[in-house]
């Protein structure tokens, strides 16, 4: 028993025992300890508090660090020693809760769905209440942090900012340690997720510096990954650099955070138009690997098969992923289901679809879900011929995006381009407005203007500029390799080259004299199995692409 005392004083002595990974050998000696004291007949209460502040310690050290079984066992021989020691520990009802408030999280981490739908949430909300009450504001602390992460997971941004405020600010009185740090890195990663760009790197930055302090190598990281993305989302040039950074750490490092790492830098590829450095940086991984958004990237396969064109496996992916926990939280996937039932005549589908994401996504208070909506929505809503209510939520989506100053995210930028193309002139020239103050373009945003600037140019009656503009939207959507919108775009040049049949201003003679530029240009657009556009028909293989497109996709609105 004593060679195991002095063992565990001399490691916690010696090496400062916060988080590193010594944890789990001094909970091994403190409660071996325990134990051959309890096989001895010897009087087990100098050995079984310390015992059980290791074991907790240890648990809660595991499943910082996904270590999901480690922490399980640990767990198990802290609630068997509290079950023994019950009536002779002054501190019994401390620990019963502390306990209590880990299996708690680690049924949020190990069983989120049944988690979420069971009593979890409500008992950690209780402890929180009571362990503050028992003036144990390191436990109280920790348990409103997993009440920010369950409300972040519900989209609750009010609460989970109330719950994670409360955290930052009972550790505040506390030391340093690895909880306090996390409390901090999940308050920046909420900031991040909703723009808040200057709370964001403040509290990361907090994160990141205790972390150095305390030599908590996974903790840093994931401040790290938070401060790389905030900067992208900024429009900072470093910003990817640094989540590039980032990876390679937790690479070398053969870190548990290295999953939502790659995560972040596909996020952040995906959005400059790099669908294949995104695939690339993913491959081998099942499953969510990023939780930098909230609207994206749930269902993959979906959003990969609208990509390429293929609406039927779209809808097949949809229909049972939005049926699932995870689905009904996924913005995109729904909101392009809306739009794509309207061009297929399902008013009654794409209405109920409009209106699901848009209700939910007020109901956030997150940005990133409400741009979502609002633009995905506007695009049935134009589709199904409404355009008062598609240029109400082009307004409120121009101007709430406008004041955050962060990148257009191709979740939502290039469906309100295609809705813009098809309301009044005035609220697509404001939607371009705004699209033109990003802090930074990608390739989405840069598509998503061209078209923008195909309608305006077609209003005021110049269509054969309003062409080569709504092609030039074709091909960089095309060069992202989304087929859907590429399509979308090359029905702008059709519905242009229509109006200018009818001459207006000169207009009309000047589409014969532009048949070579035409031909050109949609020879760069349109598929290499097309006929090429001739002189007396220059727009001949893209009317023929779309019109293929349109029967295999079953489209029957006007587009």
């Amino acid at each position: 028993v004593a060679r195991h005392v002095r063992t565990a004083d001399w490691l916690e002595a010696h090496l400062d025992n916060h988080g590193t990974d010594l944890t789990d050998v001094v909970a091994h000696h403190r409660f071996t300890a325990y134990q051959t004291s309890v096989a001895l007949g010897l009087d087990t209460r100098p050995y079984a508090g310390p015992a059980l502040t290791a074991l907790r310690r240890a648990a809660r050290r595991a499943a910082m660090l996904n270590a999901f079984d480690a922490a399980s066992a640990h767990l198990a021989r802290a609630s068997q020693l509290v079950v023994s020691t019950v009536d002779s520990l002054g501190s019994a009802v401390v620990d019963q809760l502390g306990v209590e408030l880990l299996g708690i999280e680690l049924s949020l981490h190990t069983d989120e769905s049944g988690y979420l739908a069971g009593a979890g949430p409500a008992r950690l909300a209780e402890l929180a209440t009571m362990l503050y009450r028992a003036r144990d504001h390191d436990g109280a602390a920790r348990a409103w942090t997993l009440l920010g992460q369950t409300a972040w997971l519900r989209q609750d941004r009010a609460e989970a900012l109330r719950s994670l405020d409360r955290a930052v600010e009972l550790f505040d009185s506390c030391p340093d340690s690895p909880e306090k740090a996390q409390a901090y890195a999940e308050l920046g990663r909420l900031h991040m997720l909703n723009y808040e760009h200057g709370p964001a790197l403040g509290a990361a930055q907090i994160a990141a510096d205790i972390a150095e302090r305390l030599d908590l190598v996974e903790m840093r990281a994931g401040a790290l990954i938070t401060i790389g993305m905030c900067r992208y989302l900024a429009g900072e040039p470093t910003g990817l650099v640094e989540l590039r950074d980032a990876l390679e750490f937790c690479r070398t490092q053969r870190l548990p955070s290295l999953r939502r790492a790659r995560g972040a830098v596909a996020d952040a590829l995906a959005e400059e138009g790099d669908l294949a450095g995104a695939r690339a940086v993913l491959e081998g991984l099942s499953g969510q690997a990023s939780l930098e958004v909230l609207d994206a990237g749930g269902s993959l396969p979906a959003i990969e098969a609208l990509y390429a064109g293929d609406w039927d496996r779209f809808l097949d992916v949809a229909e049972s992923f939005l049926s699932t926990p995870d689905g009904s939280r996924d913005l995109r996937v729904r909101g392009a289901r809306g739009w794509l039932r309207a061009l297929r005549g399902d008013g009654e589908g794409a209405e109920s679809d409009a209106t699901t994401v848009l209700r939910t996504a007020r109901s956030t208070g997150f940005w990133r879900p409400m741009w979502t909506a609002l633009g995905n929505g506007a695009f049935a809503e134009a589709v199904l011929g409404r355009s008062d209510d598609a240029e109400r939520l082009l307004r409120e989506l121009g101007e709430s995006w406008r004041r955050m100053r962060t990148i257009a995210s191709g979740a939502w930028v290039a469906a309100a381009a295609h809705a813009a193309t098809r309301v009044d002139p005035e609220t697509a020239l404001l939607l371009r407005d705004a699209l033109g103050d990003a802090p930074h373009h990608t390739a989405w945003s840069r598509a998503a203007m061209s078209c923008v600037d195909g309608s305006l140019l077609a209003a005021k009656g110049e269509y054969v500029a309003a062409a080569m503009r709504y092609l030039d939207g074709a091909q960089r959507f095309a060069d992202v390799g989304s087929t859907t919108d590429r399509m979308l775009a090359l029905g702008g040049v059709i519905r242009a080259l229509s109006s200018a049949a009818e001459p207006r201003s000169g207009e009309g003679r000047a589409a014969s004299s532009a048949a070579a530029q035409l031909g050109t240009a949609a020879d760069r657009t349109a598929s290499a199995a097309a006929p090429a556009p001739t002189a007396e028909v220059p727009v001949a293989a893209v009317q023929n692409e779309l019109t293929d497109f349109a029967r295999r996709n079953r489209i029957v609105s006007p587009w």
